[in-house]
């Protein structure tokens, strides 16, 4: 599936995860923009850069599901890439869908390791996992995942078959570290409002529970929303704008039984927006301040970051400041 860059064409939004166990070897995925002039593509997709010496030198490829694949997923371009690397096997999710179109899908590749002369450590499966589908109405955008791996001792394991793409390597069966891979994304529905859902797998993505789990439902939410776990807990998080309804907030929500019950939004934390206009142009552009929130642990404590003004709603000075939780509730 080597389709060549030769275009030095546009690439953005990486997403990137480390082999375990070896901090030289890299994977990452981002929009690419290498597709939008080859006939029957014609729009961005995904690409795939990896390197194992250290990120001295790097190969460069679109990920499986296109159009022109093998096992296409059925839509026009992919987008919002994300990146989890468990021992043996590296789990690419990211949406698809159509510009003109609600109808798309969330979806998860997984990429095994593949030893090889060339330090090559990384190939993908040939077929493409959905885990939801929008429709005319619904659509789909905005995920993030998260792998909870199991803590208990012994340490269970599950075991995937995986087809490749390369015929050569034909089916890989292996067993990884058990543990539930989460989905969290949103979806615009056609009365203008949006939800924000999340699936989850016992098995790395091979299926999906039924439930779904709706953790808020709003018409100012921005859509980004970011998770992570420790000692057990998931927490998610999400930003909401301010209007004649709502205030302009963090809120999160957490679970502690594997996604099977989530705690009501508990607000975070009001903040001051920060969207203001460019002092050369007046109010023709304005910085894009209303980002999403980011989540990140060390172990010991669980760290939101985002953005706001400090002194003063109208005044303030725009920074991006963090709140810190040793246990996802008290911060």
């Amino acid at each position: 599936d080597d389709i060549r860059d030769e275009g030095l064409k546009q690439q953005n939004e990486p997403a990137c995860a480390m082999r375990p166990g070896d901090g030289d070897c890299i994977v990452c995925f981002f929009n690419d923009y290498r597709t939008v002039d080859i006939l029957g593509h014609e729009d961005a997709w995904i690409g795939q850069a990896e390197s194992c010496d250290a990120a001295n030198t790097w190969t460069s490829r679109i990920v499986p599901g296109h159009p022109n694949h093998l096992a296409p997923i059925g839509t026009k371009f992919a987008a919002d890439p994300r990146a989890i690397a468990l021992p043996g096997m590296v789990i690419h999710g990211f949406i698809g869908g159509f510009r003109d179109q609600d109808r798309g899908v969330i979806a998860v590749q997984h990429w095994l390791e593949n030893n090889k002369d060339d330090f090559d450590y990384y190939e993908p499966g040939l077929n493409t996992i959905i885990v939801d589908e929008g429709t005319e109405g619904r659509f789909i955008d905005k995920p993030d995942f998260l792998f909870e791996i199991d803590e208990s001792e012994p340490q269970d394991t599950v075991t995937v078959s995986t087809v490749m793409e390369n015929p050569d390597l034909g089916t890989i069966t292996r067993e990884y570290p058990a543990g539930t891979l989460y989905a969290a994304y949103a979806v615009f529905t056609g009365s203008q409002s949006v939800k924000l859902l999340v699936k989850t797998s016992p098995d790395l993505g091979v299926t999906w529970r039924n439930k779904t789990t709706k953790l808020t439902e709003s018409q100012n939410l921005v859509t980004g929303i970011t998770m992570t776990s420790m000692n057990g807990t998931v927490i998610a998080m999400w930003r909401q704008v301010l209007d004649t309804n709502d205030v302009d907030a963090i809120y999160f929500a957490t679970t502690s039984n594997g996604g099977q019950n989530w705690s009501k939004p508990t607000l975070l934390g009001e903040i001051c927006k920060v969207d203001q206009p460019s002092a050369t142009f007046s109010n023709q552009v304005t910085f894009r301040t209303n980002d999403f929130p980011w989540l990140a642990n060390d172990g010991k404590n669980i760290y939101a970051f985002y953005t706001e003004r400090q002194g003063g709603c109208a005044t303030g000075t725009p920074k991006i400041v963090m709140q810190y939780s040793s246990d996802g509730s008290t911060w």
